[in-house]
């Protein structure tokens, strides 16, 4: 199965033993995107 990768800078995400992603599941205008710890932190909250 191929490693999933972040969305933002392409790099592969980690995974726990038990195959569970290390990083962020992102719902984005209707679209799921996978974000890494450290595109996490760059991440600035949204204003409403």
């Amino acid at each position: 199965m191929a490693r999933p990768k972040c969305d933002k800078c392409g790099r592969e995400l980690e995974e726990t033993f038990l195959g569970k992603l290390m990083g962020t599941i992102m719902k984005v205008k209707g679209k799921t995107t996978a974000i890494c710890r450290d595109c996490q932190k760059n991440i600035k909250p949204a204003k409403k």
